[in-house]
């Protein structure tokens, strides 16, 4: 992917000139100021963020309250600890670090709203012939709900495109979990369960199932910077090609029938939710 400058990958080799991320004057004014002098092409776009609090005091080693990346990404998965920090990491105020805020979160978005979303609509019980429905034109002219969720996708990827792009992540993070929020609604109202036991509700629960997967493909596809392994998890399991996972691959809908992985995938595991203390 050579998102989010998919028009001027070219300039890559220097990827300085297009982001830094910082917090110290010297990066602000110092650094650009010794390119133009010796004639080089400064940053085009600077991202000053804030810093990160533990508990809602300052992280310091006199309080001995430094947490230790390495200890969070073997408890958390290092996906989690990105979700984490890129979710709650906002650059206009300080970030407050705390396990229970992390195992809550993840569990909450991670496992649930994203996990609990694949493992209903690829289960053999409701999905007995392990498939990516096609999208049925004629059915959907009078299922305005799912019909309303598609369309909804069509501007996704572009919203979160403009989050990413002007520094503020966990925007378009949100705009993701939005759309995966009603997509479960959705499903829970459907009861796709229910319709996968009789030939008479196969017309709606392959819609069901269109618009849950679809949904899913398109957040795998656009999660990718966040939670790349995740999402390469989903995206797999939906067999997604490699070749067809950038961002205007997100833009595009998939309308034909695929066949979804054997293997069961499972996507996060929920956490125990334990104390705040480091």
């Amino acid at each position: 992917m050579t998102f989010p400058y998919p028009d001027r990958a070219h300039e890559f080799i220097g990827a300085s000139v297009c982001l830094r991320t910082v917090h110290k004057q010297f990066h602000g004014i110092y650094w650009p100021a010794f390119l133009m002098a010796a004639g080089l092409e400064p940053p085009r776009s600077i991202l000053c963020h804030s810093h990160w609090t533990v508990n809602d005091e300052k992280m310091s080693k006199s309080k001995g309250n430094i947490v230790c990346p390495y200890k969070k990404v073997n408890k958390y998965t290092a996906d989690g600890i990105r979700y984490f920090l890129l979710k709650e990491g906002v650059p206009h105020s300080d970030g407050n670090f705390n396990n229970t805020k992390v195992q809550r979160l993840l569990n909450a978005e991670l496992a649930d709203t994203l996990g609990n979303l694949l493992s209903r609509c690829t289960a053999p019980l409701v999905n007995k012939h392990q498939i990516f429905p096609s999208y049925d034109a004629v059915f959907f002219e009078s299922y305005a709900d799912g019909q309303k969720i598609l369309d909804q996708l069509h501007d996704l990827a572009d919203k979160v495109k403009d989050k990413y792009l002007e520094g503020n992540i966990y925007q378009g993070i949100d705009e993701v979990m939005a759309v995966l929020r009603q997509t479960n609604a959705l499903v829970q109202d459907a009861k796709p369960w229910e319709l996968a036991k009789s030939d008479s509700g196969e017309v709606r629960l392959n819609a069901v199932l269109h618009v849950a997967l679809e949904v899913l493909r398109v957040s795998g596809i656009v999660l990718q910077p966040v939670i790349p392994v995740l999402a390469t998890r989903i995206l797999d399991k939906l067999q997604v090609p490699t070749g067809e996972r950038c961002w205007a691959d997100a833009q595009s809908p998939s309308l034909n029938p695929r066949p979804l992985h054997t293997d069961r995938t499972h996507v996060f595991s929920r956490l125990k939710v334990q104390s705040a203390a480091t």
